[in-house]
């Protein structure tokens, strides 16, 4: 009797301990797959960093740089994303090399030169920061912040292999 009743509590306990629930395949599949091994060069970074923040601001100037257009995008990759004005930037709390980029793009602008998009490594690498003019008001430029670990979270070994790195015989070519 106390045998049955035992072995009754054990297969109620197990039982209730395993959770029945459907688990979504498709999506652990997904987690997976951000999460396997890679082997990216800080150049890659680089490379898709400045890729991505052109396509998100091609993206944005065709939404007219919309709110909904920027949350949409900040949280689809993991970004942050701000439209600054020249005329009116706050260089407090700015990395030191954040603050070159604002005074090249003031300086460009003050001796009428065109604005060009940018890359700056920030932290030592950590943050890719992209900077890029609108196209709607030529005082005002667009600051998408990268980080290191979402890049390389997001992109695929199929990504990885397609960035085509240059061959030391293509540079020393004559």
């Amino acid at each position: 009797m106390k045998n049955s009743l035992f072995i009754s509590l054990i297969l109620t306990f197990l039982v209730s301990a395993c959770n029945l629930k459907h688990v979504d395949t498709t999506r652990v599949a997904s987690e997976m797959k951000k999460m396997e091994l890679k082997r990216i060069t800080p150049t890659q970074i680089s490379a898709f960093a400045n890729d991505w923040g052109l396509d998100i601001v091609n993206y944005l100037e065709k939404n007219n740089g919309s709110k909904v257009a920027i949350d949409t995008l900040q949280k689809g990759f993991l970004v942050k994303i701000n439209k600054l004005n020249i005329n009116s930037l706050d260089y407090t709390n700015v990395d030191p090399k954040e603050k070159e980029v604002y005074n090249a793009y003031t300086y460009a602008l003050q001796n009428n030169q065109a604005l060009e998009p940018n890359l700056q490594k920030l932290n030592g690498g950590e943050i890719q920061l992209f900077t890029a003019p609108s196209k709607s008001s030529k005082n005002e430029f667009w600051r998408i912040e990268f980080t290191k670990k979402e890049i390389i979270r997001r992109v695929s070994i199929k990504e990885i292999k397609k960035k085509v790195t240059i061959k030391k015989s293509e540079i020393f070519k004559v």
